[in-house]
């Protein structure tokens, strides 16, 4: 799969619909990447990845009792 970031919505999707990819794993991935790169870009004033988590978390829910 190509890197996470580099997804489109409609392959992000496709992946959820094919559960080669959850809500929960793409935040994680966007999460280390920011992390990673923003010392150096200095993108995000602020990163509130609890939050984010929490949203992936209910959204993972919703996609797994078959409501997308």
């Amino acid at each position: 799969m190509t890197e996470m970031h580099w997804l489109a919505a409609g392959q992000i999707s496709a992946a959820y619909a094919a559960r080669r990819l959850s809500p929960v794993e793409l935040i994680q991935g966007l999460l280390e990447r920011v992390s990673s790169q923003n010392p150096q870009l200095n993108a995000f004033i602020k990163v509130d990845a609890e939050a984010a988590l929490d949203a992936a978390r209910v959204a993972e829910k919703e996609i797994l009792a078959g409501r997308t």
